[in-house]
């Protein structure tokens, strides 16, 4: 998804469109109730809907490629720091 975003972000240049590319990690929604470990982790590490999109919304014209939510970008940059 990155790179398609990367395409259409050039493709869209000089137009006024913002292309991001979003990665979300786990938001406490009902679809965790079949994962209740997760879901029970709750607070930062697995926001509400609500937080979540109120991260998200103030990484639009910031970042092109983010995770949304600072927690969700301390753990992509954990599991690929090794790489």
């Amino acid at each position: 998804m990155n790179a398609f975003s990367k395409l259409v972000a050039i493709e869209c240049r000089g137009t006024g469109v913002t292309v991001q590319n979003l990665q979300p990690g786990f938001v406490n929604t009902d679809i965790l109730k079949v994962g209740n470990f997760i879901r029970r982790l709750g607070g930062y590490l697995v926001p509400t809907p609500q937080r979540y999109v109120r991260h998200a919304v103030d990484t639009i014209g910031v970042a092109n490629n983010t995770t949304g939510y600072w927690v969700h970008g301390l753990k992509v940059r954990q599991s690929t720091s090794h790489i």
